[in-house]
């Protein structure tokens, strides 16, 4: 069983956001939520999002 990390519903809410083609196309966010391939690529997107923010600063070589 694989430790999967909880992606909040506002995670991915802002990653559907951050998609204007989506909108754009007429897509809602609960459509795109009941799409398991679009739900599971917001997931990505929103776990992305997340580990970026969360790298460390790398300090001065000399």
């Amino acid at each position: 069983m694989t430790d999967k990390p909880h992606i909040s519903t506002d995670e991915r809410r802002a990653a559907f956001n951050r998609i204007k083609a989506l909108r754009f196309f007429g897509w809602t966010f609960e459509r795109a939520q009941a799409w398991a391939p679009l739900r599971i690529a917001l997931e990505m997107s929103a776990l992305a999002r997340r580990r970026r923010y969360a790298l460390p600063v790398q300090p001065r070589l000399l």
